[in-house]
């Protein structure tokens, strides 16, 4: 990830904050950014050092105050109150690795060591949670923090807790299904009717430590291809032909017959819910980056056009916003983390439709950058030095790993042509989003 897009990372984390917002994969050779995406890459504007600068410093000065006077062991911030306190969640919670990460990504920025002391200290209390495998939140969790420090300073214990969370989320992996499970919930529940296997939008967002895990010294190769078959399941799932995207699919656990889509944090299964769109552009980016399956390509172009769609309907006709339905009084599962987290509620954006009027003004999509693949074997930058870990236990092992059926059946080769199929239907109901961007038409 370009010092742009890590920037950015760190300054929306901090806009959220601040506003309360809480099949084995056969080898394909690495596609050739196309024209068009190459051309709009060259013309997207270059963020002014000036506001780079502005930004970084309010960044790291908001980041600091909170690290230097907060205390982890008193919880991890989460979002703030209207008075502008800091909402504190255990270290249990699927957003606790956030502030971690944004430690460490200040300090890759500037190179300070009072960073790595400060994302060191916030880090450490989190390795409980690499041994959990009652969630999908592992990714955001343990790759945000270990995983950042492994890749920041070639520490190999913390290479290590962040073998041992993925192996814990491989565990929920079901090969008849083809996805890992989102929440452990009661299908009895009137709340949650007949849910038995239910996958979220949001486990894509989790899916780089499988990947990740696969090339590390402990880890499995088999990872990365549950990594990929997942995300092969999410696009015959979750996507749209218009562009939106569900929140929730439901499966039969034993079968893995797909049943229908749902919803938790959206307006109704058919609406779209903001958030998960954006999970949807990242997760299926990063899961082509990682696997180079073309059909992943196509996959996360699709919630771009109909995000794009979706806002300038939005802008052109403001009625067609949603309101949001009032919320269940828990979430679904009955533990803290078991069951879906509290999220925060997100605005839902009405199931976007094609428009042909263009915009009168030319906007650069913030997406059309080539893509290029994601080294797994990242070295630390040269001013750092891994520390000594000879005091430190090695992680436990535990033996769950995948079944050994992960590759699937022959059906299950056909469904994931049909979930390529259907993404490259969707696309070509429309103008490759690049070139649309480039002679300004979105």
């Amino acid at each position: 990830m370009s010092r742009l897009w890590r920037l950015a990372a760190i300054a929306c984390a901090l806009a959220l904050a601040l506003s309360g917002c809480g099949s084995a994969p056969s080898e394909h050779e690495t596609p050739a950014p196309s024209t068009a995406a190459s051309t709009a890459a060259a013309e997207a504007p270059v963020l002014d050092p000036a506001v780079e600068k502005r930004l970084l410093t309010h960044a790291a000065q908001r980041l600091a105050d909170a690290a230097d006077r907060l205390n982890p062991h008193d919880g991890y911030p989460r979002s703030t109150s209207p008075d502008g306190s800091w909402q504190l969640g255990d270290a249990d919670n699927w957003t606790s690795g956030f502030f971690a990460g944004s430690l460490w990504l200040m300090d890759e920025q500037t190179g300070d060591p009072v960073w790595r002391t400060r994302a060191e200290r916030w880090t450490a209390g989190l390795e409980l949670q690499k041994t959990r495998t009652d969630t999908h939140d592992l990714g955001f969790v343990i790759f945000d923090s270990f995983g950042w420090q492994y890749q920041l300073t070639n520490d190999p214990h913390a290479r290590d807790v962040a073998v041992q969370a993925a192996r814990s989320l491989a565990t929920r992996f079901n090969p008849a299904v083809g996805a890992i499970k989102s929440w452990d919930v009661d299908p009895n529940d009137p709340e949650t009717p007949g849910w038995r296997f239910p996958v979220i939008i949001d486990n894509l967002m989790n899916l780089q430590l499988l990947s990740w895990a696969a090339g590390q010294p402990g880890g499995d190769p088999a990872f990365a291809q549950l990594a990929t078959r997942h995300a092969l399941t999410s696009a015959r799932v979750h996507l749209r032909p218009d562009g939106s995207t569900a929140h929730v699919a439901l499966f039969d656990p034993v079968t893995g017959a797909f049943q229908r889509q749902e919803t938790w944090q959206g307006q109704s299964a058919t609406s779209t819910w903001s958030r998960g769109q954006a999970w949807a552009i990242h997760g299926f980016t990063d899961a082509y980056r990682e696997s180079m399956r073309p059909e992943l390509l196509d996959a996360a172009q699709v919630p771009i056009r109909g995000t794009l769609g979706g806002i300038e309907q939005l802008r052109t006709s403001p009625a067609r916003r949603a309101t949001p339905r009032p919320r269940p009084s828990r979430p679904p599962g009955s533990s803290s983390w078991g069951g879906s987290p509290p999220k925060n509620a997100a605005q839902d954006i009405a199931a976007p439709r094609r428009t042909s009027s263009p915009r009168s003004r030319r906007v650069t999509s913030p997406w059309a950058h080539p893509i290029k693949p994601y080294s797994r074997t990242r070295s630390a930058p040269s001013r750092k030095t891994a520390r000594s870990t000879s005091d430190l236990s090695t992680p436990t092992t535990t033996s769950s790993r995948p079944s050994a059926d992960y590759t699937g059946s022959s059906d299950q080769s056909l469904e994931n042509a049909a979930a390529g199929a259907r993404c490259r239907e969707a696309r070509s109901a429309n103008d490759s989003v690049a070139t649309r961007v480039r002679r300004g038409s979105v």
